[in-house]
């Protein structure tokens, strides 16, 4: 009978999976005319129609618009292959005073993108607006100066509805990789005006009702890309170099991307697929993310937000402040495995309080760092920010190294400084470098918006030093400019997504901003937290609570990401804290960041009755032996009203699961097409939290779920399980743990809730049999009759539907 029902399921599955494919999927084109018009079409509907092509040269726009861009060669149409593929391009040159531009649409089809492309041919003087002055001051693009226009705009598209389809957006911009001024609404000109443009602009994804989305983002030049929303009776939305550049060279040249996708979620999959194919970004990323101590074990965190960010134990040094956490948390068990030194113990200046020397005050830690780290073995995460013009490295100040000096702010522009910088660190026990405030280091810069090059070579000299001294980098208050750049620095391994802890009580709000990171393959830090309610006798914090230390855990976790709790000594809530990790610190985390689900963006953006009013988000994990099978996990929270969560909502492919909750672990529903997850009652303090997994039929007929260790955060995690053996009457889980750490899985066995509790050896091996309930500190050696139900359904399901077509 089992056989039977699962190879039903697993024939229907494949055939939905084929005509979702192949019969379902979006038709995306772009129509372009002679005479350099054009059209983006979803489904034979125009969802995007060109605005007028502009380049600046003089001090004026010249534009397609009133006739001052001149055409001077109409459409040039060939057939070209670069590391995306074959495409077809379409070719125009144009003439504005006396400046050569060329713009080319590479259409890729059938593959799913588009790339626009502008090319000055010609140096191009006085691109600036003439009314823009220069930057005698540090320009504000948050004033809405020129600073925060383009020079030139290829693409433009009209801000308008089509009749034919309703259309919403979600902009992300600004800093926490573009999570401060995100903003969602209807794709028309009484909402588009919310979205973030100029220097804090960001990818825009544009969806229907159902979820299609063509999503708009940069592809090269991302230091000096903008986007431009211009408001007026016309309305229109232009990508091009940011508005305070005044000279272009020839041959400079920039393109942006437009992604079609069949959801919000995969378009930027998509997105960040292609760069990181194109930037070859993910083999060094990968290698630096698997050598980060910080991202993969639990640290101690003094950021803002944290009981000691600028407030260390009373008539005590900050130096005596971190043994005695170290002292503390040996005492407790708690595996702390680094520490991270917020803004507190450097030099600043008293003007803008900008860095002025980053080497550690001698009333701070009186012994010095590298005492510090050999007290307590515990290795060093430190925070950096914005260079003061009085900084004692520049050569104007009387230091060694090659710095742009401005009224405010300075920049260096040296490799030998990097490199310098950061390998002092490592020799008093730096591991992770964070550079925070680059907001305000690239908006209070002139020089960093008039200067197409300087951007980049900044952030590569950082970089390169990081990798030669074997660091990694978090980005800290990021625009998306710099989020995107990243994929050409490997080093950075994560990137925070959140507003600072407690300066907003909806911080932990991650799920769009992660959506972003994911796609660059970096990974979302979510910023420090409280284990217990209340630990405001911080006078900085006079009044605050936090309502629910376990959703600000849970989120952590989820991130993939750092987890870092910052509480104070004797006010550790270590059951909330340890459900993050194992006994040694090691965080049991998903295989992918939660992100929110498509129909939650929805909704928020178009208001529509089909579409949770909250936070809802979906992650999984992946286990060696497994590769097809699904542990997936549902966070919910501040859910307005209820909601009925199908599984296709989850972003997952599966068709048939069992579902428990986090606070109710022993009781179990079926989660598919025809028992969809009831979601009510999901608030911030009491959040509701969902575990499912997909069966597994061994050849004697049993059907099993792995639930997994329901004590943590996430039950089933590759850190934890490190491979499933599937054999002919039985699982072999491989367990990872510590000496004497006692584990208990949890299994659904034809229906029926079976535990097993071992402890792990002091070899650190551990394998669970779950049929047999046993456990053994060696490897199994009875794998005869070793079966897959994925392989061996695979075959039979490719046969059914040969005979089927």
């Amino acid at each position: 009978m089992y056989v039977t029902s699962t190879w039903l399921f697993c024939l229907v599955y494949l055939i939905q999976h084929i005509y979702s494919v192949y019969c379902t999927s979006t038709n995306f084109t772009v129509n372009v005319t002679e005479t350099g018009e054009y059209a983006l079409q979803v489904n034979g509907v125009t969802w995007l129609q060109n605005a007028p092509t502009f380049f600046n040269e003089n001090g004026t726009k010249y534009s397609t618009e009133d006739g001052s861009l001149n055409l001077t060669t109409q459409l040039t149409t060939y057939n070209g292959a670069d590391r995306l593929g074959d495409f077809i391009a379409y070719k125009f040159q144009y003439t504005a005073s006396s400046g050569q531009m060329m713009v080319t649409i590479k259409d890729y089809s059938p593959q799913p993108y588009v790339i626009f492309e502008q090319r000055y041919l010609t140096k191009t003087m006085k691109t600036r607006n003439s009314v823009c002055p220069p930057p005698k001051y540090p320009p504000v693009p948050y004033l809405g100066t020129c600073f925060n226009e383009t020079i030139s705009g290829f693409p433009s598209f009209l801000v308008q509805q089509p009749s034919k389809a309703k259309l919403g957006f979600l902009s992300l911009g600004g800093k926490m990789f573009g999570d401060f001024a995100k903003s969602t609404g209807r794709f028309s000109d009484s909402d588009v005006g919310v979205i973030a443009d100029g220097m804090r602009s960001g990818p825009l994804a544009i969806f229907d009702e159902i979820g299609n989305t063509l999503l708009i983002a940069p592809f090269t030049k991302f230091m000096t890309t903008s986007l431009w929303y211009e408001s007026g009776p016309s309305p229109r939305l232009s990508w091009g170099i940011m508005g305070g550049v005044n000279e272009v060279s020839a041959d400079y040249t920039s393109s942006t991307i437009v992604i079609r996708g069949s959801g919000i979620n995969k378009a930027f999959q998509t997105y960040g697929a292609i760069l990181r194919k194109f930037y070859s970004t993910d083999i060094q990323r990968n290698s630096a993310i698997e050598k980060d101590s910080t991202i993969h074990y639990l640290g101690y965190w003094t950021d803002n937000g944290a009981f000691y960010y600028y407030n260390p134990e009373k008539n005590k040094t900050y130096e005596q402040t971190m043994l005695d956490v170290k002292q503390y948390s040996v005492e407790q068990n708690i595996p702390y495995r680094y520490l991270q030194l917020d803004s507190w113990w450097y030099y600043k200046s008293k003007n803008f309080e900008a860095l002025k020397e980053w080497s550690a005050r001698p009333e701070v830690f009186p012994h010095g760092l590298r005492n510090l780290t050999l007290a307590t073995k515990w290795p060093i995460a430190a925070h950096n920010r914005y260079w003061s013009n009085e900084t004692v490295y520049a050569k104007q100040n009387g230091g060694g190294y090659t710095f742009v000096k401005e009224y405010i702010l300075s920049l260096p522009n040296d490799q030998a400084f990097w490199n310098d910088l950061l390998s002092n660190g490592t020799q008093w026990g730096l591991v992770l470098y964070e550079q925070d405030w680059l907001n305000i280091q690239t908006l209070f810069t002139g020089a960093l918006q008039t200067d197409l090059n300087l951007g980049e070579t900044w952030l590569t000299q950082m970089g390169n030093a990081a990798k030669t001294n074997g660091l990694s980098l978090q980005y800290c208050m990021a625009l998306p400019r710099h989020a995107l750049q990243s994929l050409t620095i490997p080093q950075v391994t994560q990137v925070r997504v959140s507003e600072d802890y407690l300066l907003d009580p909806l911080q932990w709000k991650i799920g769009i901003s992660s959506i972003f990171a994911y796609a660059l393959n970096v990974r979302p830090y979510k910023d420090t937290f409280w284990t217990t309610n209340n630990e405001s006798v911080n006078p900085r914090y006079k009044g605050k609570t936090e309502p629910s230390p376990a959703l600000q855990s849970v989120v952590s976790t989820l991130s993939t990401g750092p987890v870092g709790p910052g509480d104070k000594i004797n006010m550790v809530n270590k059951t909330v804290l340890m459900r993050c990790c194992n006994d040694d610190g090691l965080i049991l985390k998903p295989s992918k960041p939660a992100t929110a689900i498509d129909k939650q963006i929805i909704k928020a953006a178009l208001l529509m009755t089909d579409g949770p009013q909250g936070e809802v988000w979906s992650t999984f994990s992946t286990i060696n032996g497994l590769p097809n099978a699904t542990f997936g996990i549902v966070l919910v929270a501040d859910l307005t009203g209820s909601y009925n969560l199908h599984p296709s909502d989850t972003g997952l492919s599966f068709q048939h699961a069992r579902v428990v909750s986090y606070q109710s672990p022993l009781k179990w529903a079926n989660f598919d097409s025809n028992n969809t997850l009831q979601l009510s009652g999901c608030t911030i303090v009491d959040f509701c939290l969902y575990y499912f997994s997909t069966p597994i039929l061994l050849q004697s007929g049993k059907i099993v779920y792995i639930l997994g260790e329901q004590s943590k955060w996430v039950p089933v995690s590759p850190q934890r399980i490190t491979k499933i053996e599937v054999l002919s009457d039985t699982l072999h889980l491989h367990i990872n743990g510590t000496s004497s750490e006692t584990v208990t899985m949890n299994f659904i066995i034809d229906d029926k809730l079976k535990h097993v509790t071992c402890t792990v050896s002091n070899n650190n091996n551990l394998y669970i049999d779950a049929v047999k309930s046993l456990c053994s500190n060696t490897p199994p050696t009875n794998v005869a009759g070793r079966t897959s139900l994925y392989t061996n359904s695979f075959i039979l399901l490719i046969f059914s539907i040969t005979l089927l077509f």
